[in-house]
């Protein structure tokens, strides 16, 4: 009798089924992954424009240093933007072609998704680990410490260039991104078990 009143309902179902969060949430990925790249290039454009400003006081040694460490770096953190978007590109695809599932059709969204962040912060942490290292050796920590890295959490980035100082960040960076990877594949592959059990319950 009502049921002509039920304008919603349409949508409703849509939305239950699931087929809309893996649509919408593959098109976030996607426009996500756009917009890295064009802030990454924007960084790049705004480094390279105000380089003289920042080298302006310098002398001549110290403003080759600074233009060979800032092209270093600039070089490292594209190559990460690189794998960034494309994990964010392939894990996109990979939501867009999960199944319809009958009950609980979010959580296998979540799964990749928490994937995804234990991917993206192992990647993260080991490349910039590996590009202040790098950095480090070639132009030495005087120079590095005016350079726009970013500062990670229990990363230690304040050796002054040695071997030993870039060793020592290469090792956290890598230990500490691997133990993220780990507990991100644990909590998404728990998670998944959990539905798993209660669809089972269900059936």
């Amino acid at each position: 009798m009502f049921e002509k009143f039920f304008l919603l309902k349409p949508v409703l179902t849509a939305i239950s089924g699931g087929k809309i969060f893996t649509v919408l949430f593959s098109w976030f990925l996607k426009i996500l992954s756009g917009i890295l790249a064009v802030g990454a290039l924007y960084g790049s454009w705004l480094l390279w424009s105000n380089l003289s400003k920042i080298t302006g006081g310098m002398g001549g040694e110290s403003s080759f240093k600074f233009f060979l460490g800032a092209a270093f770096a600039e070089i490292l953190i594209l190559a990460l933007v690189f794998i960034v978007i494309n994990i964010l590109l392939i894990r996109s695809e990979d939501i867009e072609k999960l199944p319809l599932a009958k009950y609980y059709p979010v959580t296998p969204i979540i799964v990749i998704f928490i994937k995804m962040m234990g991917e993206i912060f192992a990647s993260t942490y080991a490349f910039i680990s590996l590009a202040f290292a790098l950095v480090s050796w070639t132009v030495g920590g005087s120079v590095l410490s005016m350079l726009p890295f970013p500062h990670l959490p229990g990363l230690s980035t304040s050796g002054g260039g040695s071997l030993t100082s870039g060793l020592i960040t290469i090792a956290q960076g890598s230990i500490i991104g691997f133990l993220l990877l780990v507990f991100a594949y644990f909590a998404a592959e728990a998670t998944g078990a959990l539905v798993d059990i209660a669809r089972n319950t269900k059936k």
